[in-house]
């Protein structure tokens, strides 16, 4: 179990790294964030640059994302101020992922985009849902996050989420 939460870890710290991508526009005809002097953040999951298939003890390793949260503080808490809701949507509608997805399949899934004003910022944070959060279309059966090992790949394990 210590190896699994380790794993998941470090799946975790992997993705978050990559999941920021600013850019500016719009297209829509209301303004777009930019014309507001917002910057417009999207959000996406994507697999590691190899976008090879697993090959080793997981065969998959299902997360569900709830929310992602940056912050341009370094040091802010979970209560303190400053805290900016990329994914507002997600709350209400968890987003189940395969985090070692298809051999073939390097992109995972679309969180969401939102205009944010310029600056710089020191955290991000992914919130998974807890395992007892129902969710859409569940891999898991009756919980949220789980791995399945390359043995035995049709039998969820539940996953123990380490909160941050």
């Amino acid at each position: 179990m210590v190896r699994r939460t380790k794993y998941l870890a470090f799946l975790i710290t992997v993705v978050t790294v990559g999941v920021l991508l600013l850019s500016c526009g719009g297209g829509s005809s209301s303004p777009s964030p930019a014309a507001n002097g917002l910057g417009m953040v999207r959000l996406s999951l994507s697999d590691p640059a190899t976008c090879s298939g697993p090959r080793g003890t997981f065969r998959h390793i299902y997360v569900t994302v709830t929310d992602v949260l940056v912050n341009q503080s370094t040091s802010s808490g979970n209560s303190d101020a400053g805290w900016v809701d990329l994914t507002p949507n997600l709350k209400n509608a968890p987003l189940q992922v395969d985090l070692l997805g298809a051999a073939t399949q390097c992109f995972l899934a679309t969180l969401g985009s939102m205009g944010i004003q310029p600056g710089t910022y020191e955290q991000i944070r992914v919130i998974l849902a807890d395992n007892s959060t129902p969710v859409s279309g569940n891999k898991c059966g009756s919980t949220a996050n789980c791995v399945m090992l390359s043995g035995d790949p049709s039998t969820p394990a539940p996953a123990a989420i380490v909160r941050i």
